[in-house]
Formats: structure tokens, sequence, C-alpha cells
């Protein structure tokens, strides 16, 4: 379980959504 890079990818994707595909 990666949940760190989830919320890593969670929180990149609230700051930029087109970074989030």
């Amino acid at each position: 379980m990666q949940l760190t890079l989830h919320i890593v990818l969670y929180q990149l994707d609230l700051v930029d959504p087109k970074l989030h595909l």
C-alpha cells in the first residue's frame, strides 16, 4: 500500500489537475 504516493498525487491534482492524467 502506497498511501503516501496517493496522497502526493492527490495534492498535485489539487494544485494543477492538468498534471494528473
